[in-house]
């Protein structure tokens, strides 16, 4: 079911709404994902501010992004897709005081 639908989610214990074309349950699962990997960093961490915690998240993610890629192409539209889904999720964060 693709639409611009809003979905909402939870990562490190905030509420957010991602709007997207892309499925609900593909964005739940992104979230989830992005919950996990922060959780994975804080428990093996001394970092507390969640900030800190994001950002290695983003660095971990965006290196097996990296790493995938060397191993396959990626298609131009996935990646448009992906950028747009992060284009939409970082205006509602902003709009819902998620920065830190």
């Amino acid at each position: 079911m693709a639409g611009d639908a809003r979905v909402q989610v939870s990562i490190y214990g905030n509420d957010y709404r991602v709007r997207g074309e892309a499925d609900p349950e593909y964005i739940r699962g992104l979230a989830a994902y992005v919950d996990r990997t922060m959780k994975e960093i804080a428990a093996g961490s001394r970092q507390v501010s969640p900030l800190r915690i994001a950002i290695l998240a983003a660095f971990n993610i965006a290196d097996e992004l990296h790493r995938e890629r060397a191993g396959r192409t990626i298609s131009p539209a996935a990646e448009e897709k992906a950028a747009r889904l992060l284009r939409l999720f970082d205006d509602d964060a902003v709009a819902a005081g998620g920065g830190d």
